[in-house]
């Protein structure tokens, strides 16, 4: 065999392990997501054992579903040890089986806890409304992403970000926290993909004679011009009230370097929502093209 062909066949191995490095940093950057889900709903089970109370038949189900979870997170960490930082196809199973437990847990806590209606100290409320922004930002983080490539904000504009990169940051960043840590980090681009998305359906909205300084003229305009038919009344003026305070908290909150993961968790939710909220209610055919 000559040099060029033991060059060819070293480039050639070189070249799989670039791709191979790259689905292993994917599926580690995955399964830190689904570990810190997964210790979230820890925290949120145990506020409400401690806060809210739960019925046996619940607890002892949820018993078996966090020794199922127990079991997959120790074998995670055995293949983990084994492998130390070499990709294995394995990760994805048993992280499947980590995600699955706790997300059902999850859900059958926050539904036996609200059917109760125990909610009487600030404890409890605090630690159902952490479920709550929990399960909603599981759902709702896909919505609003779907809304915005509906809406053609997926497209960076000159030297500024899209909204929709603006979201991924975000979601990174607060999946990739550190275990019982609230890092801010999450809440900066959320605020900024808020305001970029409103920024941007106004300016698609206006043919430039229209004066819409704060938020709340901002968001009416967007209303008045391309909101859905059949909305409720009042759709848009409700939804304008709640944005000037929600960008004022992302900004206050967001300076501050470590916050508590359960308040993180309920602002985060709070902005994904307003973020579904305003793009379910627009019509995108009736805004103008992209600038």
């Amino acid at each position: 065999m000559g040099d060029q062909d033991k060059e060819s066949i070293l480039r050639a191995l070189l070249k799989e392990g670039e791709g191979a490095e790259a689905k292993a940093l994917a599926d580690s950057q995955r399964l830190t997501a689904m570990l810190r889900e997964s210790a979230d709903n820890r925290r949120i089970t145990l506020g409400l054992l401690d806060h809210v109370g739960l019925p046996s038949a619940y607890v002892e189900k949820l018993s078996v579903q966090w020794r199922q979870a127990n079991d997959a997170t120790r074998a995670l960490g055995h293949e983990v040890r084994e492998m130390y930082g070499v990709y294995a196809p394995t990760f994805n199973t048993v992280a499947l089986a980590t995600s699955t437990a706790s997300t059902g847990v999850a859900v059958t806590c926050f539904g036996a806890a609200s059917g109760q209606g125990t909610a009487s100290t600030p404890a409890a409320r605090r630690t159902l409304e952490e479920a709550g922004a929990l399960m909603s930002r599981q759902g709702t983080a896909a919505q609003v992403r779907e809304g915005l490539v509906r809406c053609g904000l997926n497209v960076p504009r000159a030297d500024r970000r899209s909204p929709l990169d603006l979201l991924d940051e975000s979601q990174t960043s607060l999946e990739q926290a550190a275990q019982g840590v609230g890092s801010t980090s999450s809440l900066v681009p959320l605020r900024q993909c808020m305001e970029r998305t409103v920024v941007h359906l106004f300016e698609r909205c206006s043919t430039g004679g229209i004066a819409a300084g704060s938020w709340n003229d901002k968001v009416i305009v967007i209303g008045n011009v391309a909101q859905k038919p059949n909305l409720q009344e009042g759709y848009f003026p409700d939804l304008a009230k709640t944005l000037a305070p929600q960008i004022e908290r992302l900004s206050e909150r967001g300076k501050d370097r470590v916050m508590e993961r359960a308040e993180v968790l309920i602002l985060y939710a709070d902005g994904l929502n307003f973020l579904r909220s305003l793009l379910e209610g627009v019509d995108e055919r009736r805004l103008r093209l992209p600038l």
